[in-house]
């Protein structure tokens, strides 16, 4: 207890001068301490006997992740390289995103078709007890192998995580941070070495991490950006593993169902999301790999940011194209689903905006819904209601739109189900008007 007052008594003064070298010296020393005896072959039920009566070590976490917390804007590179260090040391043994005490989440698939059948998606609030305790977000980032006891060790060495409030100082106490110090603090977490090097659990928390502070300072979006964009960059490489592309994957698309209803953020997700997935030349093992996430989670854009996706032609373009990408046998309950928000919630109703929708929904008319009798009911009934659309006022008056987009309607409904005997043009530009045609149900041939 006296050595941790006095540490605590340095470090105050170190503060209140100012002394960024100061703090840093007493940072490394108790992170050379913390490397000394909580080293990575330990079993996790020792890990837990340390944290739990070893009162050198107990202090030395408390007072190093203090300092961290309370002095975050004196730190230097090197305290924050220190820090990220030695939260991934502590969650190598699930101390940091606890592993077995969460509320796990369906699988991605599961989730998928949740969505698609009308599930209301899970608005992430940002709270991060709620994030630490109950989200599968943060169970992939644990090591798998580990398990979790329920002896009194365990139960204090959890006590005193949750004490120094790790996830914390990359949440919400990250907000307080000066735009210098969060700059360095989002360079300690890139990811800038290969997976043997730092380990796939290590590199998928600390991109977890990023996130979390990329989320909690979106006012300050252009300054964090760059090092999440880097990792990302880095972990979409052939050098890192399957489950490694899908996770970081649901973790950018994630990061856009969160952010695309402001403008100048959704138009650098977007233009990364093109630049990564829909430009020629891309690796189509990738792309196959990750095409679960990427439905799931365009269609969570679009279910959170329809209303705003619409305001640029980039934004709207990039998600068209990544619901005709996801488009599948497999996902095609979801890409229709997500298309039917795009098309029946978005405003107004052009004729740039309606083409390429319709080019989409054609595809899963004549390519995909015909081995599903359900889609083939829904994306008939979408066509469909896309024309009572076209018949109103507004879409009226834009020539863009009628007659050349509603001949377009059925004409597509006539290649697949129908046959079109007469159409005739509206009676009048006027909100009363309507236009006559007449189809008739084809007859299936016998070969």
């Amino acid at each position: 207890m006296v050595a941790a007052e006095g540490w605590r008594l340095c470090v105050q003064l170190a503060a209140r001068l100012e002394m960024p070298a100061v703090l840093e010296s007493i940072m490394l020393l108790l992170a050379r301490t913390l490397e000394r005896t909580l080293d990575l072959s330990l079993s996790m039920q020792d890990m837990d006997t340390l944290l739990a009566s070893h009162l050198t070590v107990r202090l030395a976490v408390k007072v190093f992740f203090e300092i961290a917390t309370d002095h975050g804007h004196l730190l230097t590179a090197a305290c924050w390289g220190s820090v990220v260090e030695q939260t991934v040391r502590l969650n190598h043994h699930g101390l940091v995103i606890q592993h077995g005490h969460l509320l796990g989440e369906n699988s991605t698939e599961e989730r998928g078709r949740a969505l698609s059948q009308g599930g209301a998606p899970r608005r992430d609030t940002g709270d991060n007890t709620e994030l630490n305790r109950n989200s599968s977000w943060v169970n992939l980032f644990t090591d798998p192998n580990h398990q979790d006891l329920d002896g009194h060790s365990r139960t204090e060495a959890l006590a005193l995580m949750d004490s120094c409030q790790v996830m914390q100082l990359f949440c919400s106490s990250s907000k307080f941070l000066s735009v210098e110090s969060l700059v360095l603090l989002a360079k300690a977490l890139q990811v800038d070495i290969s997976p043997n090097g730092l380990g796939e659990q290590a590199g998928l928390l600390c991109l977890h991490l990023l996130v979390e502070v990329v989320l909690h300072n979106r006012d300050r979006f252009e300054s964090v950006w760059p090092s999440l964009l880097f990792s990302i960059e880095k972990m979409l490489q052939p050098s890192w593993s399957t489950q490694i592309w899908q996770r970081v994957t649901a973790a950018l698309m994630r990061l856009c169902s969160r952010l695309a209803h402001k403008s100048e953020i959704a138009v650098v997700l977007f233009d990364t999301i093109r630049k990564m997935f829909l430009e020629p030349g891309r690796d189509q093992s990738l792309l196959a790999a990750i095409q679960p996430q990427l439905a799931v989670g365009v269609l969570q854009i679009v279910q959170n940011n329809v209303l705003h996706i619409n305001r640029t032609a980039t934004s709207w373009q990039v998600i068209v194209d990544m619901i005709q990408l996801v488009a599948t046998d497999s996902h095609g309950p979801i890409s229709l689903a997500a298309l039917e928000h795009v098309v029946l919630h978005s405003q107004p109703l052009s004729g740039a905006a309606l083409t390429p929708c319709l080019s989409v929904l054609r595809h899963l008319l004549l390519n995909i819904s015909m081995h599903d009798q359900a889609v083939h009911c829904s994306a008939v009934q979408l066509l469909l209601t896309v024309h009572l659309r076209l018949c109103d006022s507004q879409a009226l008056q834009d020539p863009s739109v009628w007659p050349p987009q509603s001949h377009y309607v059925l004409e597509l409904l006539a290649d697949v189900c129908l046959s079109l005997i007469h159409i005739s043009e509206p009676t009048r530009l006027l909100s009363i008007s309507y236009a006559v045609f007449c189809l008739k149900k084809k007859k299936k041939i016998k070969h």
